[in-house]
């Protein structure tokens, strides 16, 4: 696969992220924190809502985005037979993913205990109630560096997503490893078959055993065992992405509708309460299809890949996990201190660029030395297996 095919898969996890920020920027405002539970206090609201543009600020699908495409990359050097040895590959995930989040919820603590009581949530969400609310315990920072979900909401919410992702980074392997073996229907039925029992053993067990203290835990591992799908999903993609290379030589209003169904896809949750259905986890299978809809027609649109290999999209997507990581605090800081001489809203938009500019120092100072350090230590595995 081409490499600026890959970059227009990580321009499209940058916009993802910006979509996250904008999504948290929103529903800190009552207006938009009542519309994502369908109260609508106008109809300007309810067509953001209801209508396409809800992927504009579709925060929850932005997330399972980086679930698949994470699935996708991550099955890449297997494919081209540049496979990593395992130790190399979970110290390179450990660098990447960890260090970034453990720097970062660091800085959003020490910004919380600073500024919380300085917070005015006058006229704002319980969304935006919630954030810098209390005091950070020892358990609470015990849990940020075990990557327990726990108090995460107070200091930096975001990072939910990151639990999951490093859980799942330790067994994917081996889950890829199946789907490059196996044809298909072999590798589709064993992973089916072993992720639905995991799937309901796990919530059979939390559900007829008291953990006590430690249920916030186990409840979590069946949240990320359900997550895992999405990362399987992307696996399965990659390997067979080749199959719908038929799609570059159509025309382009086909690709126009494949674009399309792609979004109403993604826009499930808003779809299926039109239609009276309201559900968790099917909006998320539905909004999978569409993920994976989306990928088929950016790999395979020349437009789609000329606009997303555009330099500042580009940038955006190399920014992106730093962009997720930082703007929490970013939005915090800036509506606490700027809420106080200008129009809240204007705080908030001020937040978003802001948010943008962090995410490039947060690169350079936290992420990408991160990512070095990783590749050192990884071969340092590599010498001593020698």
């Amino acid at each position: 696969m081409k490499a600026n095919r890959i970059e227009s898969l990580d321009s499209l996890r940058g916009i993802s992220a910006l979509i996250v920020v904008v999504f948290h920027c929103l529903i800190a405002f009552v207006v938009f924190a009542n519309a994502i539970n369908f109260q609508f206090e106008n109809e300007f609201i309810k067509f953001l809502t209801l209508s396409p543009l809800k992927v504009l600020w579709s925060g929850n699908e932005a997330v399972l985005l980086f679930f698949v495409l994470s699935g996708f990359v991550l099955t890449l050097p297997m494919l081209n037979g540049k496979q990593q040895r395992y130790t190399v590959y979970i110290t390179k995930r450990f660098f990447r993913i960890y260090i970034p989040y453990i720097v970062m919820m660091a800085v959003s603590t020490i910004l919380a205990i600073v500024f919380m009581e300085y917070k005015d949530s006058t006229g704002l969400s319980a969304h935006y109630e919630a954030r810098w609310n209390h005091d950070v315990t020892k358990s609470a920072v015990i849990a940020y560096i075990l990557m327990i979900n726990y108090e995460l909401t107070n200091v930096n919410g975001v990072v939910w997503s990151l639990i999951h992702e490093m859980r799942i980074s330790i067994i994917f392997p081996f889950v890829a490893y199946i789907i490059y073996k196996l044809n298909f229907f072999k590798s589709f039925f064993v992973i089916f078959i072993g992720w639905a029992l995991c799937y309901v053993g796990v919530n059979y067990i939390n559900n007829t055993v008291d953990f006590g203290k430690y249920a916030i835990v186990t409840g979590n591992i069946g949240q990320t065992v359900w997550y895992s799908l999405f990362f399987f999903a992307g696996s399965f993609l990659a390997k067979y992405i080749q199959l719908f290379s038929f799609l570059k030589k159509t025309h382009p209003f086909i690709k126009f509708i494949v674009f399309a169904i792609a979004i109403l896809l993604i826009n499930a949750k808003s779809m299926l309460y039109m239609i009276g259905i309201a559900s968790y986890k099917m909006p998320q299978i539905i909004a999978l299809f569409g993920i994976l809809i989306l990928f088929i027609f950016v790999l395979n649109s020349k437009l789609a890949d000329e606009w997303l290999t555009r330099r500042p999209i580009l940038w955006l997507g190399k920014v992106s996990y730093s962009l997720y990581l930082v703007h929490i605090p970013v939005i915090m800081v800036t509506t606490i201190v700027l809420g106080k001489v200008i129009p809240m809203v204007w705080a908030f938009v001020l937040a978003i660029g802001l948010s943008i500019l962090a995410a490039g120092i947060v690169y350079r100072l936290v992420e990408v030395p991160s990512i070095h350090l990783g590749k050192k230590v990884s071969m340092m595995f590599v010498k001593g297996q020698k």
